[in-house]
């Protein structure tokens, strides 16, 4: 019995490291070259597999490049994987011409779906990702990318366009520890090593990514979501901000639906009113509050604190 469920995990990882070879093949290795190329050739795959999968005592990886060559061209039908092992890429079947996204295509669908199905098990991503993928070109190469980044703790660089300020940053000495759905947003969350703190990023505004080192040359802490989102109401988190501690009144026949979609924050009894719940919600932005309150037409009201409520005042003269 053993030996059977051996063999199922080989079978398994063998799965992953064809579809990160797959990837490879849609993002012609510009994650580790830090180039744009227009083809990508088996030895250069051959020597990423090799740093995504360090641990392997595997050297040649041919047969698992020609065997993902072979998969992906038999369930693909509006793309396939072209060229020799002196350069490949994965280009357009010309009888398909009026589809520009590949992820509309069901082979490349499926290679993209397994592996966020991987990433889910070992609680890499979150499997509800897939929609946010139609805005990224080349989803299967940077998910695989991002995937081995985190499992290897890679330190990556990538260009990252803030949609608060609208400016572009460049980003170094980064390490990725988790892809995140976190109010509607994907979100990459990353050890900052020149900072020592983490902080997160929009998925769809990263450009330009790619490895620096294969380790970092500083310590990473432990990783707790729940810690890292422990002061923030929606997807907001500053580093030099202090948190604002803020009570709303809830109907008591509202408070189910609204713990259902909002988890955060803690419910209390309302010691002047038995029809009314007291929610303490924390966060770094009142307008992530605000927003949520606009959304229940004046059925969730502000109890405190009141310069709170003096900000939401103003917020509504904006309107008038």
């Amino acid at each position: 019995m053993a030996k059977s469920k051996i063999a199922d995990k080989t079978k398994f990882e063998n799965i992953y490291e064809v579809l990160h070879i797959a990837g490879l093949f849609d993002s012609l290795g510009e994650h580790f070259s830090g180039k744009k190329e227009s083809s990508i050739t088996h030895l250069q795959i051959n020597e990423y597999i090799k740093k995504i999968f360090p641990e392997n005592t595997t050297d040649d990886y041919k047969k698992r490049i020609d065997g993902t060559i072979s998969i992906f061209n038999e369930i693909s039908k509006l793309y396939r994987i072209t060229g020799s092992k002196n350069g490949s890429k994965i280009s357009k079947n010309s009888n398909f011409n009026k589809f520009n996204n590949r992820i509309e295509d069901i082979g490349y669908r499926t290679f993209v779906i397994l592996i966020l199905a991987y990433g889910n098990y070992h609680e890499l991503s979150n499997l509800e990702i897939i929609n946010q993928l139609y805005a990224i070109e080349k989803p299967l190469g940077m998910i695989a990318f991002l995937f081995s980044a985190i499992q290897n703790e890679f330190l990556i660089e990538f260009t990252y366009k803030s949609s608060r300020v609208a400016e572009i940053t460049r980003l170094k000495e980064m390490v990725p520890v988790k892809i995140n759905l976190r109010d509607g947003h994907w979100l990459l969350i990353c050890w900052d090593c020149k900072h020592k703190h983490f902080n997160q990023y929009l998925l769809h505004s990263i450009t330009e990514l790619k490895i620096v080192e294969e380790s970092p040359k500083t310590d990473i802490e432990k990783f707790s979501l729940e810690e890292f989102y422990k002061n923030s109401f929606g997807i907001s988190y500053f580093i030099n901000r202090d948190p604002i501690e803020i009570k709303l009144t809830v109907p008591k026949e509202f408070k189910e639906k609204v713990k259902q979609r909002r988890p955060e924050g803690e419910w209390i009894e309302n010691p002047d009113d038995n029809d009314l719940c007291i929610w303490k919600v924390i966060t770094y932005s009142e307008d992530e509050v605000f927003d949520y309150l606009f959304r229940w037409n004046g059925i969730i009201k502000i109890l405190s604190p009141e310069s709170t409520k003096e900000n939401f005042k103003k917020k509504l003269l904006k309107f008038l």
